[in-house]
């Protein structure tokens, strides 16, 4: 559940807990020793339900969090893993590993765009170059 779920549950919970108590002052009087029962047993139900939404809301806050920082090192460590791969290959064998690439993505029927691709890059390094 997200944190907006969990809030509005909580105050619909809060505010039943409290109409109850209010009813059982209603019907009990002032003077039942009920009402001392029913006020104890509704703060405490308030108290309860509050921190179970400030964990709830704290848990969902790191979870978020770690799997923020996880992304970020699996896209540092692949795009570094990458980086160092390609600057130890020289030409030949990364014209090798395109044209190994080409024949793997042949039989999905995306070798076409690859070569767009791959004519566009050489294309550009020419004209900077």
């Amino acid at each position: 559940m997200t944190r907006t779920t969990t809030l509005v549950y909580s105050l619909i919970a809060t505010a039943m807990i409290w109409a109850t108590i209010i009813m059982v002052r209603l019907v009990g009087g002032s003077e039942a020793g009920i009402l001392d029962f029913a006020l104890f047993a509704g703060l405490g139900s308030t108290v309860a339900i509050w921190l179970v939404w400030v964990f709830v809301s704290i848990d969902e806050a790191s979870k978020s969090d770690a799997k923020q920082a996880k992304a970020k090192r699996a896209a540092a460590e692949g795009d570094a893993r990458l980086s160092l791969l390609l600057q130890l290959m020289d030409e030949d064998e990364r014209s090798r590993l395109k044209e190994r690439l080409r024949e793997d993505l042949g039989a999905d029927g995306e070798a076409v765009a690859l070569d767009d691709l791959l004519g566009d890059a050489k294309r550009l390094r020419r004209k900077s170059g």
